[in-house]
Order: structure tokens, then sequence, then C-alpha cells
């Protein structure tokens, strides 16, 4: 049986309406196969290790900018000759770009990019500097912050975005014999659909109906992306919106369940206790108290 990678939906220090989150790692030792249904780009720093995404193997040095879309399956391996791999690391959410008015260049850049592009460029000395010097003026933002803080943050993430495409369409390298990349977009947009109509009543079938698939291959594309079927990752989007508005907002149990998308309140009820062990009034007594 084949295993499929954990996935990660979580990122230290995720505000509840900010999904971004950007630190330095160090790491000594191998990162395992994993995905997430987050972004997440790292430069690295220094120390030496290989980066494998979707079964294509690349290395890493200082200066290695690597791109991971959500749930492309990914692990990292340090060398154990070298120093520890340090690296600056951001971890973010697609809904930053949902809420764009003009959401063209998010259609362009992460829906229908071309699949044959690299996942990473290497960035000589005076281009290096360039996006160092960003990402630290990025990192001291993050944790300082003040007036427009959030604003800064995501148009500095949209330069690193727009420095990377640019730099990867420059130095395509060709794709190894025998491999083919992950085509992404076309579960992105399923994606994008669930993210931002799960407040409706939608289903696996009308989904595949909006979007020309059948039935069994949209199953399939689920579990085999995401490791879970549909209704378990819609159950998901709801509730950690249902966590966000428990947290910050004084909205009743039942206006919470109806703004998530549950028409019952005892539906919504039974699946937030299965998802956090605990009652939405409890959860919001734990936030609260924290």
């Amino acid at each position: 049986m084949t295993t499929i990678p954990k996935v990660s939906i979580q990122y230290p220090r995720r505000e509840p309406d900010y999904p971004f989150h950007l630190c330095t790692h160090s790491l000594q030792r191998d990162y395992p196969s994993h995905r997430h249904e987050f972004l997440e780009f790292s430069l690295v720093l220094q120390g030496g290790g290989t980066e494998t995404i979707d079964g294509l193997t690349h290395p890493m040095k200082p200066g290695t900018f690597t791109f991971v879309m959500p749930y492309q399956i990914h692990e990292i391996h340090v060398d154990a000759d070298a120093a520890p791999l340090v690296l600056y690391n951001c971890n973010f959410g697609m809904e930053l770009f949902w809420a764009m008015r003009d959401q063209y260049w998010m259609n362009k850049f992460l829906l229908e990019a071309d699949p044959s592009l690299p996942s990473f460029v290497q960035y000589e000395e005076n281009r290096l500097a360039e996006i160092h010097g960003l990402l630290k003026e990025m990192n001291e933002e993050y944790e300082e912050g003040g007036l427009w803080r959030k604003d800064l943050l995501f148009a500095d993430l949209i330069k690193v975005l727009i420095l990377f495409d640019r730099c990867r369409r420059e130095t395509q390298p060709p794709v190894p014999t025998g491999h083919t990349r992950h085509k992404s977009g076309e579960f992105l947009k399923v994606l994008h659909y669930v993210h931002t109509h799960y407040r409706q009543d939608i289903t696996l079938t009308g989904i595949a109906n909006r979007f020309h698939m059948s039935l069994s291959r949209l199953s399939e594309m689920f579990k085999h992306r995401i490791g879970q079927n549909f209704v378990d990752h819609l159950h998901d989007v709801r509730i950690r919106h249902a966590c966000v508005l428990l947290q910050s907002t004084e909205m009743s149990i039942a206006e919470v369940a109806f703004e998530v998308g549950y028409g019952s309140y005892s539906t919504f009820f039974r699946v937030f206790q299965e998802h956090k062990e605990m009652t939405p009034t409890a959860y919001r007594k734990f936030v609260h108290i924290r």
C-alpha cells in the first residue's frame, strides 16, 4: 500500500485574520516527506542539501530559492558533512490572493502556471543580495510591525514571488529525462472554488459538473492530493473559519454555525466536537483564557 505523506494545515503563529508566517529555520537533520494546504517559499542562507518536490530533486545551497504549491509532496535531505541548513521560510494561505480585487495575477501565477516551470532558482550574487535584503526587511516588519504592517508584508510578498517567477523563466532548466512535472493548476482551481464557496451548500457532484470532470476522477484527486475525501476537507475549511469567529467575535454559536455554511446547529455542534475534541462553547472559553 502506498503511504500518503502527512498533510499540514497549520503553521506557527498563524493570526486568525492573516494567514502568513515568516521566520528562519536551522535544520540539522532531514525533513520527511509531507504536504500542506498553504503555499511556501524558502531561501537558503547557509549549509547544503537537496530537496525533492513531486519526484524532482534539486540541490540546496546558499542562494537557492524554492516555491512549493499547495499539496505538492516534498522533502529535504541535509548534508551530514556540511553546516546546518539555515533558511528563510515563509508560509502563507491562498486566501491572501483571493481577497484581491483584481485576481488576474493570482490566476496567472498560481492557477494557470506552466507546469514545466521549475520549483526553484539559484540566485547569483546581485539578485541574492536583493532578495536577501527584501526578506530581511519583511522579517523585521513581521516581528515588530506597525501601521499598515499587513499591507506592507503583502506588497513585499508579491514582489518576492514576481522576482522568483521572472528569474525562473529566464533560467528555466530542462526537465530531466523520464520525469514529468505535476500539473497542479486544475486542482487548485477546484480548491479555490471550495475555499470561496464553502458557506454555500456545495457538493462533490456540483463541483464535478462545474469543472467538467467525472465524479470518480474528482474524488480521486481529493484522495491523492489531500489525503482526505471532499466532505472531510469541506468540514476542515468550515471548522477553521468557525474557530476564527469564536475567537475574534461575539457571535452566538448558532450564528457561527450558519455563517460558516451549516444549515443545522446540531450538525455543526457534532462536527466541531469531532474536529476539536471540545464543544464550540468550551473552545471559545479555552482560547480566551490562554
